[in-house]
């Protein structure tokens, strides 16, 4: 197992020579400069590397590029749709690239449409350090508000207990509860809405979108 820190790069407050008192090794960082989809070239990765590669975490060991998070797919991508097939080759070349340099573990929260970037970046806790934190309503609200998904029949947001969400959509479409499968990874979710409504169907596999 190897300990690294999520570092952003030259502008992040976090300091890079700061990050080796923690007693990771790896850096995981991304060339968030770089325009949202483009090739990430050589000499861009290497500057990087360069940068990381130079601060020691002790008189032996110096921290390395560990992790690329994230490589961005870009939306033409995900819709397969405008210059997807030009997207797709920048990426490819990109992994190319990264895998020359020794950077061979890539990670990308694939998410339709957008990035993680939906969620409360600047959230305070109570010791006044800032972290990321997801907020579930403002979520639900961004896809039905904002987004405009059209492919939904009903919804409920609020903090009411899933079950009682379910039977009250249930009602309002006039549906049996036969008729819905409920869907969580969550077995104590699944094992809690199912205990409430015995009748309805559960699942916990992946939910495949067609192209």
């Amino acid at each position: 197992m190897e300990f690294t820190f999520r570092w952003f790069g030259p502008k992040d407050p976090a300091k890079i020579n700061h990050i080796r008192q923690v007693g990771v090794t790896g850096i995981v960082t991304s060339l968030n400069h770089i325009k949202y989809g483009e090739k990430w070239i050589d000499y861009e990765i290497k500057k990087r590397k360069k940068i990381i590669n130079e601060v020691k975490s002790s008189k032996e060991l110096k921290l390395k590029w560990s992790v690329a998070e994230s490589l961005p797919v870009h939306n033409d991508i995900k819709s397969r749709s405008g210059k997807y097939k030009y997207y797709i080759d920048q990426y490819k070349d990109s992994l190319v690239n990264l895998s020359k340099n020794q950077i061979k573990t890539i990670c990308y929260n694939f998410m339709p449409l957008i990035d993680w970037v939906r969620t409360d970046l600047n959230y305070k806790l109570k010791n006044n350090a800032i972290a990321l934190k997801y907020d579930h309503l403002k979520m639900c609200a961004f896809e039905v508000m904002i987004l405009k998904i059209k492919d939904i029949a009903a919804y409920k947001i609020n903090w009411r207990s899933k079950s009682a969400n379910i039977k009250e959509i249930a009602h309002d479409l006039g549906l049996g509860l036969d008729s819905f499968v409920f869907w969580d990874d969550n077995p104590m979710e699944r094992d809690r809405v199912k205990k409430s409504l015995p009748e309805l169907r559960s699942s916990s596999q992946k939910i495949i979108y067609p192209s």
